[in-house]
């Protein structure tokens, strides 16, 4: 027998085992799958809960931006008034106001990552209260309408193609805008 007629014949013996029952019929029979899809990603986009949360980091990094423009100023300030100074004084005052310039720049930098973080986990803690409330949606609307398969169309790219009736991200935006408008973002923690 070659190798192709063993594969063939292998193949049909597990198709023959897992199709004839071993042990007497199951007690519980795996349940037809009802499936639905969601687009989980636009749902968070495009309700007024995520937009929200959106247009509240943005405010704050936009104040933040206004901050670290002024503390680039005076940064830019104090570098030319430190170029100016290189000729005046003397090499041990120069190295001392140079070393108090780059401990200003260091500081800078440190302020802006640390208000980049802070809007990353402001953003997060915000869209983390979306999605779990998106999450308790799909699951009522599994109990209503008897699914009990939910796919992503987004995370992970497993669907292609679903019609548009499996398709129920405009029916979870609108219960999420019905619950959903706000969601109150933690305080900053920047002075």
């Amino acid at each position: 027998m070659c190798i192709a007629g063993k594969a063939i014949g292998l193949t049909l013996l597990l198709v023959l085992s897992f199709g004839v029952p071993a042990t007497p019929a199951r007690s519980q029979q795996i349940p037809n799958a009802v499936i639905a899809v969601v687009d989980f990603s636009r749902v968070v986009r495009d309700s007024l809960a995520g937009r929200n949360v959106r247009s509240q980091t943005d405010q704050q990094q936009a104040g933040y931006q206004l901050e670290i423009q002024e503390f680039q100023s005076e940064l830019e300030r104090a570098r030319q008034e430190l170029t100016r100074q290189q000729t005046i004084l003397s090499p041990e005052a120069f190295n001392r106001n140079r070393q108090a310039y780059e401990q200003r720049a260091r500081e800078l930098q440190k302020t802006v990552q640390l208000r980049k973080q802070e809007l990353d986990q402001r953003f997060g803690q915000g869209m983390r209260l979306v999605e779990e409330e998106v999450v308790k949606i799909l699951r009522e609307l599994a109990a209503e309408q008897g699914i009990n398969i939910v796919l992503n169309a987004k995370r992970g790219g497993v669907v292609v193609f679903a019609e548009g009736a499996l398709v129920i991200t405009d029916e979870v935006v609108n219960r999420l805008n019905e619950r959903l408008q706000t969601v109150t973002l933690p305080p900053s923690t920047q002075k």
